[in-house]
């Protein structure tokens, strides 16, 4: 029985993709069906595959190749009951704790559904796990730049964990939302913004052109030939924050996606890729995401040296006509956010 309806659920969507999917523009060749290969940086070989662990709350997901393994509150997770169920992007260490403390404290405060993704050592994160009962752990190494960055595999895990293990339909969520934990988020705005809304699939503050990727090695975000040798980029929605539907999700973590997606160290880009992949369209609004605190060009073109602490004092804080702002800096910083939010200023 279960075969006969997975391979009537296949039929359905492959007859759906023919007849509804938009093809990518020829025009602008993209990696977004690209495959890994198993001699790829990121790829798990063989002699290091390993045994899920037997933690009541581990599991393992294939992402590009490479096996990601994970815990997750998985008990809370099934129980589902948020309409948006937000991921943060968060560092395990640094400024990590102070940093998901404020949101806790702010604008995640009393709210369901939102959970910090970390990497790292588990030892590290093992008592705020058990306590806070809202991070999601995988185990790797928190490599934030470069060609082997930690980042997508943090995105990808989220939507996957979330897809699998939440309550089906709108019972487990409508959409997932990524942000960082630099972000303060509206959560009531986002709501409004994207609650029941059937033509949304892919949204945030998105490039309207195919933008060529970096290539010069000294820039933050360059990227080299041998990992990505296409001429563009699909169109993405930038990672401050950005929301996929359930069915956008589905599709992403599909496992001829999921698991055979050639990896990408942007996981902006990355989900882009694997949108045009499964046929989606963004919908932008680049007002409600706000990615800087003023249009100082310093913030936009960072060298690799450069830290943003560095560049800018920081400006007086406000939500008007705003759903989220990144790069909030400090504790007090999100404090004033959240205060703003609330008041409207």
């Amino acid at each position: 029985s279960s075969i006969i309806q997975s391979a009537s659920s296949a039929a359905k969507r492959t007859k759906y993709f023919e007849d509804k999917i938009p093809k990518p523009d020829p025009n602008y060749p993209t990696g977004s069906f690209a495959n890994c290969t198993a001699d790829m940086i990121t790829s798990t070989k063989a002699s290091e595959s390993k045994a899920v662990s037997n933690h009541p709350d581990a599991s393992m997901v294939t992402i590009s190749c490479r096996e990601i393994h994970f815990r997750a509150p998985l008990s809370t997770i099934e129980k589902g009951g948020s309409p948006i169920v937000v991921g943060v992007l968060s560092g395990a260490g640094g400024k990590g704790p102070i940093h998901r403390d404020s949101i806790r404290a702010t604008w995640a405060r009393d709210r369901k559904g939102v959970y910090f993704i970390v990497a790292g050592p588990w030892e590290d994160i093992e008592k705020e796990y058990n306590d806070y009962r809202d991070l999601i752990w995988i185990d790797e190494d928190e490599v934030y730049e470069g060609e082997e960055s930690v980042l997508p595999f943090k995105t990808e895990t989220f939507l996957y964990i979330m897809n699998k293990y939440a309550l089906e339909g709108k019972a487990g969520f409508e959409y997932l939302f990524k942000t960082d934990d630099d972000s303060y988020v509206d959560l009531t705005k986002l709501e409004n913004e994207l609650y029941g809304k059937v033509d949304i699939n892919y949204w945030g503050c998105c490039t309207d052109e195919h933008y060529k990727p970096l290539r010069d090695a000294s820039m933050k975000w360059s990227v080299s030939h041998e990992l990505y040798p296409e001429e563009y980029y699909a169109r993405y929605c930038q990672g401050a924050g950005f929301a996929v539907s359930r069915e956008m999700a589905q599709c992403i973590t599909d496992e001829e996606n999921i698991k055979n997606f050639r990896y990408n160290p942007f996981e902006d880009v990355s989900v882009g890729l694997l949108a045009e992949r499964c046929g989606y369209r963004h919908t932008s609004n680049c007002e409600l995401i706000q990615q800087h605190r003023s249009d100082d060009v310093t913030q936009r073109k960072q060298k690799k040296i450069q830290k943003i602490e560095e560049v800018y004092f920081i400006p007086i804080a406000t939500m008007k006509g705003k759903i989220l702002q990144h790069r909030v800096k400090t504790y007090l910083d999100m404090y004033n956010h959240h205060k703003c939010a609330l008041e409207d200023c």
